[in-house]
């Protein structure tokens, strides 16, 4: 993109002439004149500069759309380019979770390594919402994330996982840890064991994509633990729970990642919501670089 498009792009990422100006190692005065002197260009205003955060003007819009049609396409072309060429320094954006990149990545970018030693992964981490929008817009090439399969979007399965409950192993009996096998996994009690309603339990922060599902499980078997805290992250929530502090819903991901049995019990869960499915994203209509590919590829293997 020329200058004027770069510009204007980065004030929209921002909202803000300060940030933008920094983002771009420019200084604002230089940026804020650029942006006038396309508006006069154009015979529009493109920002409403009485609002705080900027906003876009419906011209600006118009303008934002077309300056994402220019850089997606841009973006495609050097891909193919760099294909063309068979260039070895090249950049593959990923977008994906915290959670992903910590049980899950660092195996793939090894086996990716070993045969793109010299292109570079950078690794944007984002919520689901906001990874459907990096890759719609051109700011990550593969955007990996669980839950439903987003059909405007070119997709492949590539992982799955499965949340269990893990109940530390002085809460409960033996003979306390059978009922609640044969509740959670067999269904074979009418009601839920009262042990099971008194037990504390380490609660997902709203924020946290798995409280959804948790949620629904929850429905599902009538069953609504009595939360005494409430942890952002399910690593915290596990380690929690390691401590004896509370029983929490965690996934099988992070059991064998830990592999300990010492201080928990595990408790399958009978029910299809315990299951999660991962996909990796790509733009439709986007070309696929060759290293694309195999990302893609060796996400699905592992």
């Amino acid at each position: 993109m020329d200058l004027e498009h770069r510009y204007f792009y980065e004030v929209c990422q921002t909202r803000n002439m300060t940030k933008a100006a920094k983002n771009l190692y420019i200084s604002e005065p230089t940026l804020s004149t650029a942006i006038k002197k396309l508006e006069q260009k154009l015979g529009l205003q493109l920002f409403n500069r009485q609002t705080n955060p900027l906003t876009l003007t419906d011209a600006g819009q118009l303008f934002l759309n077309a300056t994402n049609k220019i850089r997606l396409t841009e973006q495609d072309f050097n891909h193919q380019l760099q294909d063309y060429k068979k260039l070895k320094h090249q950049t593959l954006h990923v977008g994906t979770s915290q959670y992903f990149n910590s049980y899950y990545l660092p195996s793939v970018l090894k086996d990716f390594y070993r045969l793109y030693p010299d292109v570079n992964v950078s690794i944007i981490e984002r919520n689901t919402q906001l990874l459907k929008r990096e890759v719609k817009v051109g700011n990550v090439d593969i955007a990996i994330h669980c839950g439903k399969q987003d059909d405007s979007l070119r997709h492949w399965a590539v992982q799955s996982d499965k949340i269990l409950l893990a109940i530390p192993k002085n809460f409960i009996s033996d003979s306390e840890y059978q009922q609640a096998r044969a509740f959670m996994v067999e269904h074979k009690f009418n009601g839920i064991p009262n042990f099971l309603k008194k037990l504390p339990f380490i609660t997902l922060s709203p924020t946290n994509d798995l409280t959804m599902l948790i949620d629904q499980l929850c429905d599902q078997l009538n069953f609504y633990p009595h939360s005494i805290l409430e942890a952002y992250q399910l690593e915290t929530a596990f380690h929690m729970a390691f401590s004896g502090l509370g029983a929490t819903f965690i996934t099988k991901q992070i059991k064998n990642f830990f592999d300990s049995t010492d201080n928990l019990y595990y408790l399958n869960i009978s029910s299809p919501v315990t299951s999660r499915e991962y996909y990796a994203y790509i733009r439709n209509n986007a070309y696929q670089s060759n290293y694309m590919k195999q990302f893609i590829r060796l996400l699905k293997r592992k």
